[in-house]
């Protein structure tokens, strides 16, 4: 048996392999026509009863099968959401619901069904930026917040953010704990820093290109990266390029240099990455491309945001409120 006859095999598995995959998923659109809002769905959490919250360019969302509620700032509230752009969702053990944005900081309000206003300091007494780029919570419960000056994290009875400054170098815009409850932080130049909650201070892993990092994951040894015009990158832990991914089948669709808002690995192994050019399958060195036009189920190409619930199933966030979801079986 010769060499080209077993590198035809290999290669012949490897595409009903590729096939079989994308046979199994089927995408369900969600959102009505029209979509929830008319801009983006860019952040995604599920409660401890079910309820998929989602953050949008146009307020909060709270969606089960039987209804959707949705939270929107009032300027005559002035304690109420202060802004429609939400930046970042957090639901902590004690369902307590989180949310960030250009404005200020919330908590909602079970017994009032409402979201509430949450003032807080600097540790030294100065009033905070209240531009906030994200949030997220650490193993201990505890919220950690990004504006866009600084971050660190929120002690709630005193009211008070005590910032990090130590080992970093450039202004923060992302938060991201990882499954082993490592909490990281992206920068305004693509950096990414591994935070060290109990010494107060962050450790560079990977040196940023000059664009801004739009989202991180990591898993072991590996840290992937996704750029606002850098395109989807993995490295090591010693900061290392591994793959800097594209499309040449389509260079149309090749996500080298483009914007890309969502990398995540789900239950199954599988690695999912979305951008501004639709969104994409990780297979091996492999990129296995939906376009909303050839997969109705999915409202838009613009990819914001990539969630996968308790159950397994996977929700996107598209441009124009879209939502689409997909049960792999």
């Amino acid at each position: 048996m010769g060499f080209k006859y077993l590198l035809l095999l290999a290669l012949y598995f490897c595409v009903f392999h590729l096939n079989a995959q994308v046979d199994d998923i089927t995408f369900r659109r969600v959102s009505p026509p029209g979509g929830y809002s008319f801009q983006a769905v860019r952040s995604f959490e599920q409660d401890k009863f079910g309820y998929i919250w989602m953050g949008s360019f146009d307020g909060v969302i709270k969606y089960n099968s039987k209804e959707v509620v949705r939270f929107v700032h009032n300027p005559e509230e002035a304690n109420g959401l202060p802004s429609n752009i939400i930046t970042s969702l957090a639901i902590d053990k004690q369902n307590n619901i989180w949310v960030s944005s250009e404005a200020g900081l919330c908590l909602f309000n079970h017994k009032k069904q409402q979201f509430e206003r949450l003032f807080y300091n600097y540790e030294n007494g100065e009033s905070p930026n209240n531009n906030l780029f994200s949030i997220e919570l650490d193993e201990d419960g505890k919220l950690w917040i990004a504006d866009e000056n600084f971050f660190g994290y929120l002690d709630e009875e005193k009211k008070q953010l005590t910032r990090i400054t130590e080992g970093l170098d450039d202004s923060p815009r992302l938060l991201y704990k990882d499954q082993a409850n490592r909490l990281w932080l992206g920068t305004n130049n693509g950096s990414v820093y591994l935070v060290k909650p109990d010494e107060n201070k962050v450790v560079k892993k990977v040196e940023g290109p000059g664009s801004l990092a739009r989202t991180i994951f990591t898993e072991d040894n590996e840290i992937w990266v996704g750029y606002e015009s850098h395109g989807a990158r993995l490295y090591d832990t010693k900061g290392n390029l591994k793959t800097h991914y594209s499309y040449p089948s389509n260079s149309r669709f090749d996500i080298k240099s483009t914007s890309i808002r969502k990398i995540w690995r789900d239950t199954r192994g599988q690695t999912w990455i979305g951008s501004y050019l639709g969104l994409f399958l990780s297979v091996g060195t492999d990129l296995i491309h939906f376009n909303h036009t050839d997969y109705k189920g999915i409202p838009h190409n613009s990819i914001y945001d990539i969630f996968e619930d308790e159950q397994g199933g996977i929700w996107i966030g598209t441009w124009s409120g879209g939502v689409s979801y997909i049960c792999l079986l």
